[in-house]
């Protein structure tokens, strides 16, 4: 993972456009940290539901011994009532009838079958007795860039902006089908991943759908804010998807409100508010209150920004841990 994921960031000639911001490429690499995380929550999943189940083997074990001690004991307390019963003396001329001696045990099978019926915790097999955990499920999801563009009318020369489809909810909701997501598991992912790509060569953001934290994250490490231009993330050639981000939480929740700029709303609607963040670059122009995020300066990173920040997304880092110059290295 390590080297494949390094690789990401080889290269020689600065101000060349990289092959990172091919959708395809972008697609594998995306799907490559999607992958890797998920695996690792798996294996996570796995050790503990392997660990639970042999701390209770061991308490079952525990338990059966001292019933099998408490059988024991009460055995032998019987025994030894029943021989204070007995008469010690015989009478003259009372004859003595001997018991029939025991039968000699079988050792190869009635004897194993007895000794086998005795529990201790030298004969629990872990291989054996160990629960198979349930299937772990996945910590991210992602919607390739191709799939999440059909979304969009196809564009004519000379038509801008970029338009949605007229049937927009029933395109997410066969999209979101597509990777097994819906309304009753999607609160069980961390994020899922959307690439967006603009005019055939800036890869601008993820949009990244925090389930568990319940906000909407729009990365463009290359945003900037302009006197006549305040709202990068409104601009017609960015409104598209922050639209269709609203309109995909909407299929996986009717209820949910987006309040402008993150405004407080009131507390009767707080349990169904989702935070749309997207301004991370702008530092002190921001106005919708979205935490810091590296800025890009050039005009060729922007995939290596893309996967960058969805690697910190999915595996919980700072999206500020790495600096700008790290990336040329």
């Amino acid at each position: 993972m390590k080297v494949e994921f390094s690789s990401l960031f080889n290269w020689h000639v600065k101000g060349e456009e990289m092959t990172t911001n091919c959708p395809s490429i972008m697609n594998e690499y995306l799907r490559l940290v999607v992958d890797h995380v998920n695996k690792e929550r798996a294996d996570f999943t796995e050790m503990v539901a392997m660990k639970e189940a042999e701390e209770k083997a061991e308490t079952e074990a525990q338990e059966a011994l001292k019933k099998g001690k408490s059988v024991e004991i009460r055995s032998i307390e019987g025994q030894m009532r029943s021989r204070s019963r007995s008469p010690r003396n015989l009478r003259p001329r009372q004859v003595k009838v001997r018991s029939p001696p025991p039968q000699k045990r079988d050792r190869t099978t009635r004897g194993a079958a007895q000794s086998s019926s005795k529990v201790t915790s030298l004969e629990l097999d872990p291989k054996k007795d160990k629960t198979s955990p349930l299937a772990a499920q996945s910590s991210c999801k992602m919607i390739s860039v191709e799939r999440f563009e059909e979304i969009l009318i196809p564009l004519r020369p000379g038509l801008q902006p970029s338009r949605l489809v007229p049937n927009l909810d029933v395109e997410l909701t066969e999209i979101l089908q597509e990777i097994d997501v819906d309304p009753a598991n999607f609160r069980t992912l961390d994020y899922v991943f959307i690439p967006v790509h603009i005019n055939g060569a800036h890869m601008v953001s993820i949009d990244g759908v925090g389930a568990e934290t319940e906000v909407c994250l729009v990365l463009d490490s290359h945003m900037v804010a302009e006197p006549e231009d305040q709202d990068p993330v409104g601009t017609a050639v960015n409104a598209w998807y922050t639209k269709a981000l609203k309109a995909l939480l909407l299929v996986l929740d009717p209820t949910t409100k987006v309040p402008k700029d993150n405004k407080p709303v009131p507390v009767a609607h707080r349990g169904r508010v989702w935070h749309l963040f997207g301004r991370y670059v702008l530092r002190s122009k921001k106005t919708d209150k979205s935490p810091n995020a590296v800025q890009q300066h050039d005009t060729y990173n922007c995939g290596a920004y893309t996967i960058a920040n969805a690697f910190c997304m999915a595996f919980g880092y700072d999206l500020e841990c790495f600096k700008e110059q790290q990336l040329d290295k």
